[in-house]
């Protein structure tokens, strides 16, 4: 029974991990929230954060 809980517990740290870097690579300005929802589902989150944060693009192109 000890096992179960110690797998579940490291896919719950591995989600919250997971939505705390994705958020923050992702540009978003609600990392706390995300965070919290890694916290409270575990991976469930991380395809909202895909789908709803877009990569934001690092090259700009300057004004000419």
């Amino acid at each position: 029974m000890i096992e179960l809980f110690l797998v579940l517990f490291a896919i719950n740290l591995l989600g919250l991990i997971a939505c705390n870097r994705l958020a923050k690579t992702r540009g978003s300005k609600h990392v706390t929230f995300w965070t919290t929802m890694g916290v409270l589902f575990g991976p469930l989150p991380i395809p909202l954060i895909l789908w709803l944060n877009p990569a934001r693009s690092t090259n700009r192109a300057s004004p000419a």
